[in-house]
């Protein structure tokens, strides 16, 4: 076992057992970790078991323990109703398909029933969760910063590792870039036009949390960040995430930095 993965399993082990004093903490950790959740060297199973890796693992940990502690403190759900009611139907498309696809596996017959569902079903539902224990667990000024930080953290984090693997002369050229954004997905686990769209908004996001930091010294280190995740996009080569990135500054720069 690689350095790395025995920092990881440390990692998840710490964030698992701290869960229990403070759920909303350990769930940042899990939104920190998306940014190399696809990565090479992340493990994608454990004891062979498909669906049973260190993410799921901890999400599940991190669920219990915010269902514990939501118990505890008599919290209500105040979700608003419509946001709660297009959630429900999110989970009805999603159940439904899966079922249909169960049913009548006539165009899908070399799909396994146990993918179908790990994929399809699960993994679908997943990743709605970090949002909705988000939206539960931001209830103070401290925890919406927190929570601000993690997730502006994870666009930095998956730059630095396009930054990593692709060289920065590729962004002037871009016969070199065609040929080297293949790595990306191979190493980092998204594709270059997916990375490209996801980096869309992060760099002004980055820009508009900025009158949160009050230290100059932190104030250039934040700078820098945006720069970064701007040379990230740079480097992917993803078309559809150059052109949502300029209608994004275009819409800020209307709505809040008119000057």
């Amino acid at each position: 076992m690689s350095i790395r993965i025995t920092a990881l399993f440390m990692f998840v082990t710490f964030l698992a057992i701290y869960a229990w004093k403070d759920w909303f903490k350990s769930l940042c950790g899990v939104i920190l970790l998306m940014a190399v959740i696809e990565h090479e060297d992340m493990p994608k199973t454990m004891f062979g078991i498909q669906g049973f890796n260190v993410w799921n693992v901890l999400m599940l940990v991190v669920l219990l323990a915010w269902f514990v502690s939501r118990r505890r403190e008599g919290l209500i759900w105040d979700m608003p109703r419509h946001v709660s009611v297009l959630l429900l139907m999110y989970l009805g498309v999603i159940i439904i398909g899966v079922l249909r696809a169960v049913v009548d596996r006539s165009h899908i017959e070399d799909y396994p029933l146990k993918s179908l569902i790990s994929e399809e079903l699960i993994n679908t539902i997943k990743w709605t969760l970090p949002g909705i224990l988000l939206f539960d667990g931001c209830r103070t000024r401290h925890r919406v910063t927190t929570a601000l930080v993690c997730i502006l953290a994870v666009y930095f984090l998956i730059s630095v590792q396009v930054v990593r693997f692709m060289p920065a002369s590729a962004a002037f050229d871009l016969d070199s870039m065609s040929s080297l954004r293949g790595r990306l997905g191979r190493y980092i686990g998204y594709s270059a036009c997916d990375i490209s769209a996801m980096l869309a908004g992060a760099s002004w996001g980055i820009l508009a949390a900025l009158p949160l930091v009050h230290r100059q010294k932190f104030r250039l280190m934040v700078l820098a960040a945006a720069g970064v995740i701007v040379l990230g996009q740079a480097l992917t080569g993803g078309r559809a995430g150059y052109l949502a990135w300029g209608v994004t500054g275009l819409v800020l720069c209307l709505l809040k930095w008119r000057k």
